[in-house]
């Protein structure tokens, strides 16, 4: 049984392995590739096979290799290294990278180098950009949330950008003329003096995280580059500094644990949630991110279904993806609702893949998932919107026509009548002139909630453009029915009008169309009303008048 587990485990690994988008290779002990995964090969344009012919070390550049090997050798000696630097692909395209170096230990013994490299190079651009031209990163910052700072050699501030009184509380004028440290958290300090200390003499940017120091006292994680601004006598001339708040990042970090697998490594520092499930959809692994994302311990889903935590009306989605994997035996995608510690649910979108065993079978599934509550909460506003008027949430033309068009067809299916309403304040104008656009959109949305409050649940009242409404009456028996609601509407608009300190009376028209005498499809019922309407204007108004041909 320990012996199957292992393989299995080993097995998603390499999986995971293979389908992580960042790059993931191994080194020996003298610099050799031993291992690339696709991500790598598309990288550096090299095959595996070409690879792992290579030295690391051919794909730098020249100025970089004594630094690196420097950094390969503390690697080696057992220590774990981050960087950043520079190689050269197949093309012979400079591409940036940020590389974390892990020892790779067995029964005991070193015997090479993990590495895990992730794609800088916009990055990079960004910053030689936002060094080349102090008045384009000027610009650039003034729109980030980032906190941009520039540094003159004394670590005196010559620049802030405003985000630093958003997030720290300063004024610009309380941090520009002083010292850098002096926004530092005090037991960061001698840390960061090192760093900088070390920028100066390679001349290379640095990444360090520290803690910002706020005006209220309290302290704020931030992870920064340090750029050094060169001179053409190659001297530092300004340090320009971009530091992210990673306070959420922080939340979600887990201890390394130095005794697993790579694989596991990679899983365990995933901002995605990852799980590995059976063929029987039980959880057997759940990664870190469990706790950042939905609020729980990852030990919270280990034995539960898959359905665990899924919200009700969404298990029928989970469980045909999950058949479709099983019949088709490729990889599925999804989003689902699933349940947060804090009572609320998050939209997660899904992909998931099967692992399969040598002899061609499924063995488990790696699910991989991602919070898209955001974009999902923008895709319903938008629609919604869409089909809403922005002032009142009232039904919009679109929709109306909609509900009459289902109206129409209920009616006929069960020879039953419907009365459409058009109707507009009759005194708008006069209000929207005397007392402006203000008051005039408060009259809008009161007449909106005296219409409503006219009506039965099942009705539609919606808003079609200006001072105009349009009502749906579906399944009246008779226009006495129409008329009883016409008046109340009538009643109820001519009601006395409060707005701020505005008194005033109020009065509407309303125009009458029946399906079916007047017409058999919504375009023409609305037509119709609005003629009607006309004939209750031609009566003096605050009255209403069926359509007559």
């Amino acid at each position: 049984m320990t012996i199957n587990l292992i393989v299995n485990q080993e097995q998603w690994y390499k999986y995971l392995f293979e389908q992580y988008p960042d790059p993931i290779f191994s080194l020996d002990l003298n610099g050799n590739f031993t291992s690339i995964n696709p991500a790598g090969e598309k990288l550096v344009g090299y095959t595996k096979e070409e690879i792992q012919q290579m030295s690391f070390m051919t794909l730098l550049q020249s100025d970089l290799k004594e630094d690196i090997m420097r950094v390969l050798q503390k690697a080696i000696q057992g220590e774990s290294q981050h960087y950043r630097s520079a190689i050269n692909n197949k093309n012979g395209d400079v591409i940036y990278l940020d590389i974390t170096n892990i020892p790779i230990v067995m029964d005991g013994e070193i015997v090479g180098v993990y590495g895990i490299a992730k794609d800088i190079t916009e990055r990079k651009q960004m910053e030689d950009q936002l060094a080349a031209c102090e008045e384009n990163y000027r610009l650039i910052s003034e729109h980030m949330k980032d906190l941009i700072i520039v540094l003159d050699v004394n670590g005196v501030v010559q620049y802030v950008s405003p985000s630093h009184k958003t997030l720290l509380g300063f004024d610009i004028n309380e941090i520009e003329g002083n010292l850098a440290l002096d926004l530092v958290h005090p037991p960061d300090i001698a840390e960061l003096i090192t760093k900088f200390k070390e920028m100066f003499q390679t001349k290379t940017s640095i990444q360090v995280i520290f803690h910002y120091q706020c005006k209220d006292g309290s302290t704020i994680p931030v992870e920064a580059t340090a750029i050094p601004v060169l001179t053409d006598e190659n001297k530092v001339e300004n340090v320009v500094v971009v530091a992210r708040d990673i306070r959420d990042r922080i939340a979600t970090r887990q201890a390394l644990q130095e005794s697993e697998k790579q694989y596991r490594l990679i899983a365990e520092y995933s901002a995605d949630v990852i799980r590995v499930v059976t063929v029987d959809g039980a959880i057997t692994y759940a990664s870190p991110a469990h706790h950042s994302v939905l609020g729980f311990e990852p030990e919270t889903f280990i034995g539960k279904s898959i359905y665990y935590m899924i919200h009700p009306e969404d298990f029928h989605i989970v469980k045909s993806r999950f058949e479709e994997l099983f019949s088709e035996r490729q990889p599925v995608s999804y989003e689902v609702r699933r349940k947060h510690s804090n009572g609320s649910y998050i939209w997660l979108e899904t992909y998931v893949t099967p692992v399969f065993d040598e002899q061609g079978n499924i063995f488990e599934v790696v699910g991989v998932s991602r919070d898209v509550s955001q974009r999902k909460h923008a895709e319903e506003r938008l629609l919604h919107l869409a089909y809403h008027d922005a002032l009142t949430d009232l039904p919009n033309r679109r929709l109306f026509k909609d509900r009459v068009d289902q109206a129409i067809k209920n009616a006929k299916r069960n020879r039953l009548s419907l009365a459409v309403f058009y109707l507009d304040c009759d005194k708008f104008k006069s209000i929207n002139d005397t007392f402006g656009h203000d008051v005039g959109d408060q009259i809008i949305m009161g007449f909106a909630e005296r219409i409503r409050a006219c009506v039965r649940e099942q009705d539609t009242v919606g808003r079609i453009g200006g001072d105009e409404f349009v009502v749906l009456l579906p399944n009246i028996q008779t226009p006495n029915d129409a008329v009883q609601v016409a008046n109340r509407i009538l009643e109820s608009i001519q009601e006395p009008w409060q707005i701020e300190d505005n008194a005033f009376n109020n009065t509407t028209s309303i125009g009458i169309s029946l399906y079916p005498t007047d017409g058999e499809d919504p375009e023409t019922l609305i037509k119709q009303a609005d003629r009607a309407l006309y004939m209750a204007k031609q009566a003096g108004g605050n009255t209403f008048r069926f359509y007559t041909s």
